[in-house]
């Protein structure tokens, strides 16, 4: 659930953080593709969609407060 705090940040922040989360998953999915650990290669690859919908929640509320 998406707290009140979060709703309250700016589409600029959104997507910082979206873009971070995304960074944060190629590296967990890397690192599980190098040790062979597929949970962790998954859970970099579901860190990196969230952060992909994060990051156009940002675009969307920069886009409706114009």
């Amino acid at each position: 659930m998406i707290e009140e705090a979060e709703m309250a940040r700016s589409g600029s922040q959104e997507r910082t953080k979206g873009a971070s989360q995304q960074a944060q998953g190629r590296l967990k999915e890397a690192i599980g593709a190098l040790t062979g650990n597929r949970r962790q290669a998954s859970q970099g690859r579901a860190d990196e969609g969230r952060g992909r919908l994060r990051e156009r929640w940002g675009h969307l509320k920069d886009a409706l407060h114009r």
